[in-house]
């Protein structure tokens, strides 16, 4: 999907023998299934984490909203503050605190559904933990009981640094069982404790199958509509707003002559714009158009008439789609995700939050449940037993924690506006002005919602739909 290729095809049995070159893009989702030995694959393709990630990434409806629901799944940390800090562990010389930890499970499972968690032992208790990249992990081969005592982690699953898969640099660690005998065992296995690769904790939200599913699976196509939505918009108003162009030219006298011409068509149009000219050989008339032998180059031009109102319904749609997804996130957070917001009061960014911590309060529960299991082992007996419940993410006084103060005080000043006599009347001539034609209405809207924080739709609303009116013919 990531990649285009060239074909060039000849129909031999086509009166005139025309040939075409074009540009084939290859069918998204459809996979190539692969067999990998020593594990379990994910998905046919064995690439699914990936893909999905990718996917996610592409779509900015789609990131937002896996972006939203992981700080609404670490919340505001634990709700015993004094774990936030405690250190589990380093990354390149950085010390990592349990709230880290919190945060990096969250994002796992907002994109993946699920997380690995590396765990190091000092002896037979833990001492270090860190999320390994959800698609560099996949479960070992199962034995005779259907059991997977190992996951591999590899860097090369999706084949993305090169298409062999290098087995000699898989990483097999042991599954979860700090009991001192199942140590023992790997450890004696292994030869020694130096060659012990400790062992991997991994948890999946979605358990209908073996591995879970993304979030983003039931919108795939949502979200990478979405995505080439602004790839193609981008495309065609580069290209000069959608004209296109078809170029006849005689047979070439061979392959690398029309490889060649279409090589030179390229530095013509740009690289990003091969699809503006499509190529068509054969022979013509160079005054009638008929196809006959001749010298000649030919250009027709194709008109496009696309609407512009088309695609607003198609990102109206993907993007309700996805936030359904996402746990129902509601659209007004979304926007707080972009920076949006030109106006919007904080009672109703309280509300939304509210209403999404308790469409997030099971997964919440589930990753609190993940830290009172891997701490259980951990070398400080102190932490073991504790109290890991997620303190929500909440809106005071219409301010996000960490809002930036100027932001908060403009929305405090419109919510104070619009409250007011003034306010009320200011709104009222607006409306009377639009409706008399003095003011335009896009610039009213711009204006109640910039001055008064009202969100687009409620603006228009409140302005109506100006109402048509038949011109009084002259008396005679």
């Amino acid at each position: 999907m990531d990649q285009v290729s060239e074909r060039r095809a000849v129909d031999k049995h086509s009166s005139g023998s025309r040939r075409l070159t074009l540009v084939d893009l290859p069918a998204p989702f459809i996979l190539t299934p692969v067999k990998v030995d020593g594990i379990i694959s994910y998905d046919v393709d064995n690439a699914y984490p990936s893909r999905m990630e990718r996917l996610i990434n592409s779509s900015v409806t789609a990131k937002s909203a896996a972006g939203m629901l992981a700080r609404f799944l670490s919340g505001q940390g634990f709700a015993d503050e004094t774990l936030n800090k405690v250190v589990i562990g380093k990354d390149n010389m950085k010390e990592i605190t349990a709230l880290d930890l919190l945060r990096k499970i969250a994002k796992s499972f907002a994109y993946f559904n699920g997380v690995y968690v590396r765990a190091q032992f000092t002896g037979y208790n833990t001492s270090a933990f860190r999320v390994e990249p959800f698609r560099y992990c996949r479960l070992g081969e199962a034995d005779s009981n259907d059991y997977s005592g190992r996951v591999v982690v590899y860097n090369n699953w999706d084949k993305w640094r090169g298409q062999k898969l290098e087995r000699g640099k898989y990483i097999p660690v042991d599954v979860w069982n700090p009991t001192k005998a199942a140590i023992d065992a790997q450890v004696k296995r292994d030869g020694d404790w130096s060659k012990w690769k400790g062992q991997m904790f991994y948890s999946f939200y979605d358990d209908d199958y073996l591995y879970p599913q993304s979030p983003a699976d039931v919108v795939k196509w949502d979200a990478d509509t979405e995505a080439h939505i602004a790839i193609f918009k981008n495309g065609e108003l580069r290209r000069g707003f959608f004209l296109k162009y078809i170029m006849h030219h005689t047979r070439f006298n061979s392959d690398v002559e029309a490889q060649e011409f279409v090589a030179k068509m390229r530095q013509f149009t740009g690289g990003d714009h091969e699809n503006s000219v499509m190529v068509l050989e054969g022979s013509f008339d160079s005054v009638t158009g008929a196809v006959i032998d001749g010298e000649n180059v030919k250009i027709e031009k194709m008109e496009q008439n696309i609407n512009d109102k088309m695609f607003e319904g198609y990102e109206k749609s993907t993007q309700n789609a996805i936030r359904k997804a996402f746990n129902a996130i509601p659209q007004i957070l979304i926007e707080y995700e972009e920076g949006k917001l030109s106006g919007t009061s904080g009672e109703a960014l309280k509300e939304a939050a509210e209403f999404y911590n308790s469409m997030t309060i099971e997964p919440r529960l589930h990753i609190a449940q993940i830290f009172s299991e891997i701490f259980k082992a951990w070398i400080d007996p102190s932490l073991r037993g504790r109290n890991w419940d997620i303190r929500e993410l909440t809106f005071t006084k219409g301010e996000v924690a960490n809002e930036d103060p100027a932001l908060a005080a403009k929305r405090q000043a419109q919510a104070m506006l619009k409250g007011s006599v003034g306010g009320v009347q200011a709104l009222l001539d607006l409306q009377k002005s639009v409706s008399e034609g003095f003011t335009d209405r896009a610039a009213a809207i711009a204006i109640i919602e910039e001055i008064f924080g009202i969100a687009t739709e409620t603006a228009e609303k409140m302005l109506g739909t100006p109402k048509e009116t038949t011109p009084t013919p002259p008396q005679p």
